[in-house]
């Protein structure tokens, strides 16, 4: 009998959102009168195989002290860092320090700035993180032609696009390897852009999941309305 693992997800919510020009970091706003933040987290902890969650916050965040979100599968806030990673960084510490905490488990890392995840999508990336016992990635398989220009803009080249994806989250991630992996990322000075490259830095193989369409990461004001909708046909 295969080995039950839990699953611990760590929700990064400490940017700030600069390109949203709010008075406010972006997981903060509001859609359908609830902070996006909360509609994050809540549909994380609907899931029946998440069994606790971490949030990193920024220590000036008077936002989430003013209204924090309440569940009982929360176990905790960590400082949020300068970068993503650091954030997540702290996440993964946060975890390794709880008794009911094994290194084998599983650490599921997602933005918070996509509220929109669907239930399926995380139970397929498990099953598949399961079969493989690395990890895997939610993606979506790029269909625009993609061209490489040169300074002045000229087209120089066209991309075959055949194995190429947008990586998206959540991604997952033996807890113990993940932590390892992002903590010589720090020790080499390199700039991990998400959980997946640090692991693939250390040798690993994740597997790409096939995500489903509405899980938008909400960059700029127009994407809220897009995630408006979604949430309206996913509630």
């Amino acid at each position: 009998m295969t080995e039950q693992h839990k699953v611990w997800a760590i929700i990064p919510a400490a940017g700030i959102g600069g390109r949203m020009s709010a008075d406010m970091p972006k997981q903060h706003l509001e859609i359908h009168g609830t902070p996006m933040l909360h509609h994050t987290l809540s549909r994380i902890c609907a899931s029946p195989v998440i069994d606790g969650v971490v949030i990193g916050i920024s220590p000036q965040d008077s936002a989430w002290s003013k209204n924090p979100f309440t569940h009982p599968k929360i176990l905790g806030v960590c400082d949020g860092g300068r970068q993503r990673r650091d954030t997540v960084l702290n996440g993964l510490k946060f975890l390794d320090g709880l008794e009911q905490v094994a290194q084998s488990d599983w650490a599921l890392v997602h933005d918070a700035v996509r509220p929109c995840i669907v239930r399926q999508d995380i139970q397929n990336l498990l099953t598949q993180a399961n079969d493989n016992e690395i990890g895997a990635v939610l993606g979506k398989r790029l269909v625009d032609t993609l061209k490489i220009t040169d300074e002045s803009q000229a087209i120089q080249q066209t991309v075959d696009r055949e194995k190429l994806w947008r990586a998206l989250t959540p991604q997952v991630f033996r807890l113990g390897d993940l932590l390892r992996a992002i903590e010589a990322s720090v020790a080499d000075r390199v700039q991990v852009t998400d959980e997946s490259m640090a692991m693939e830095r250390a040798g690993f193989h994740p597997a790409m999941v096939e995500g489903h369409a509405s899980n938008c990461k909400i960059t700029t004001a127009d994407d809220l309305d897009l995630a408006a909708l979604f949430l309206a046909k996913f509630q």
